[in-house]
């Protein structure tokens, strides 16, 4: 925890700036890429006291890499329940942006959200696996951008149908943008029950109607970002509330 804190301090009083693109909404990726030599370290809180670490990396100019590793319960007193694995993901961005046609980038994230069921082998929200997605940008009163996607998760025990998903992302001004995006979840709409007859999970996945996520971003400094995000807005997961959660990301150059 000290060093956490002494990390903070250290970013709030940093004199280097730095731009950056968008590369991820909430859990949907963008065609966005870190660009090289640029570095992002994101420090997530979400519920029942859980922590995400990670850094993304910009090898080259069209290629980023990241790593990610957290658990539950690292917040409070509990034995911290941490995630059995450590989790990659790459993308690369086959064609940039230009006036009339959007940017494409192709990618995998075994990153998931949340709680880890290792009876089931996945995470409470799937991780995107494989996944294709386009990205354009408009200025319509500020920028605005706009998402589409395809993935193919490997956390598919209980069902492996191809999923969609789009986003949008809009500057309010030039500390605070919006986020929103829908997964369809086309492959977590069935019971665990009817893919796993063992599982005692039934209720625990979706119900069909997708994930609804939006989120805040503001910018403390160029280089340092604060989040606020909050999932599942339409209750898919039956569980009847709404997940929030706060990230801080952190961007620098080597």
């Amino acid at each position: 925890m000290k060093q956490c804190i002494l990390l903070l301090i250290l970013v709030l009083f940093s004199m280097n700036l730095y731009s950056f693109e968008l590369t991820q909404l909430i859990d949907c990726p963008t065609a966005g890429i870190r660009q090289k030599g640029k570095v992002d370290f994101p420090i997530a809180m979400y519920k029942d006291g859980g922590v995400l670490i990670g850094t993304h990396i910009g090898l080259i100019r069209r290629l980023m890499l990241g790593v990610n590793y957290g658990g539950e319960k690292i917040i409070g007193d509990e034995e911290p329940d941490w995630h059995p694995r450590v989790d990659f993901n790459i993308k690369y961005r086959l064609f940039d942006e230009s006036p009339k046609l959007p940017a494409l980038a192709f990618g995998f994230n075994s990153q998931g959200y949340g709680r880890f069921d290792k009876v089931n082998d996945r995470y409470e929200l799937k991780s995107k696996g494989f996944y294709a997605v386009i990205s354009k940008n408009f200025n319509i009163l500020g920028d605005l951008g706009i998402h589409l996607g395809t993935n193919y998760s490997l956390e598919k025990t209980d069902d492996e149908d191809l999923n969609f998903f789009v986003g949008m992302d809009k500057a309010i001004n030039e500390q605070i943008s919006i986020y929103a995006e829908y997964d369809f979840a086309l492959n977590d709409n069935k019971k665990i029950t009817e893919a796993v007859p063992d599982s005692t999970n039934a209720n625990r996945l979706g119900k069909g109607d997708g994930y609804f996520n939006a989120g805040v971003n503001i910018n403390i400094a160029e280089n340092l970002i604060l989040t606020l995000l909050i999932r599942d807005i339409l209750g898919n997961d039956d569980s009847k509330t709404i997940d929030k959660s706060l990230m801080i990301k952190y961007i620098m150059a080597f």
